[in-house]
């Protein structure tokens, strides 16, 4: 049995996902610098807080490691879960991830008014003794605050803090619905069924099984080592498909993986492999296939 890569663990995730990343990537509008513009619009005045530059700059460890968690995360539930919540997708998917007004990384390396659950444009009406600032969009307001103030500098200060507040607190709701959604796959009663990922210690393994029955069974052996070699090729030359073992073999030699009595041994292997697989009447030699088994495992070990 095959343990679990940690990454995969449901515990190991969730503790990741809570960990010193969330604060660092909490932490980023407040970094960021800001700009104020004030402008007049039909005898309104609209306050306009920016960043500059309008686009983030990431430190590239932190990007990387964003990515490489959310990748995890993404791929946690393409292993687990029959549900995927699909306002999820922005936030995981790689296509999107950059492009999607609901996406982390959108979120947190754009300018203000890029996303649309960040309000941008402040509309400001000063009264007697107190200001009442709204969310201004579309020529519409959307909600009011009111200042006991009607000083421009504490507007300005008031008006930028709200948008930083904005920024983070759309963060924790992007960063919090996916620890909901990690806890509750966590949790939930169905699953779907594990797969194997095929490594190199699985074929060692299961190599060590087809030494010890190649005697008692040597035809499923021999099907057994003809699967083994596609997989180590496969895992050497890094491909996700299987293109066929001639293929696999030719390359190896190409790639320098394997030396020519090492490529004249796999094309033994193959066409055994072969003929015990396409034809109803084969001739089983159990010596051959014997030797062709240790002189195999003499060049995986």
């Amino acid at each position: 049995m095959m343990k679990m890569k940690d990454s995969l663990d449901p515990n190991i995730l969730i503790k990741k996902h809570t960990s010193s990343l969330f604060d660092r990537l909490l932490n980023i509008p407040e970094t960021r610098k800001l700009v104020y513009r004030l402008d007049t619009i039909e005898n309104m005045r609209i306050g306009k807080p920016r960043f500059d530059p309008g686009l983030y700059e990431w430190p590239k460890k932190l990007y990387q490691e964003l990515r490489d968690h959310l990748q995890e995360v993404r791929n946690f539930f393409d292993i687990n879960s029959f549900w995927y919540d699909s306002s999820l997708r922005p936030i995981l998917d790689a296509d999107k991830r950059r492009i999607s007004k609901r996406s982390i990384i959108f979120l947190l390396e754009r300018d203000i008014w890029e996303t649309d659950e960040v309000y941008g444009d402040y509309l400001i009406e000063k009264k007697e003794n107190t200001t009442i600032i709204s969310y201004y969009r579309r020529d519409h307001k959307i909600q009011s605050f009111k200042l006991e103030t009607t000083e421009d500098t504490e507007i300005k200060k008031w008006i930028c803090q709200d948008a930083v507040r904005q920024i983070k607190d759309q963060f924790r709701f992007l960063w919090n619905s996916l620890t909901t959604e990690l806890q509750t796959v966590r949790d939930e009663e169905y699953k779907k069924s594990p797969k194997i990922s095929l490594s190199a210690e699985y074929l060692k393994d299961q190599l060590k099984i087809v030494k010890e029955e190649a005697e008692k069974w040597p035809e499923a052996q021999l099907l057994n080592l003809g699967r083994i070699v596609e997989i180590w090729l496969l895992i050497e030359l890094n491909y996700d498909y299987n293109p066929g073992l001639f293929y696999l073999i030719r390359q190896a030699k190409i790639n320098r993986l394997i030396n020519l009595h090492h490529f004249k041994l796999l094309m033994k292997i193959r066409a055994e492999y072969n003929n015990i697989k396409h034809n109803r009447n084969y001739n089983l030699d159990e010596k051959k296939i014997q030797i062709l088994i240790e002189d195999f495992d003499s060049l995986f070990n």
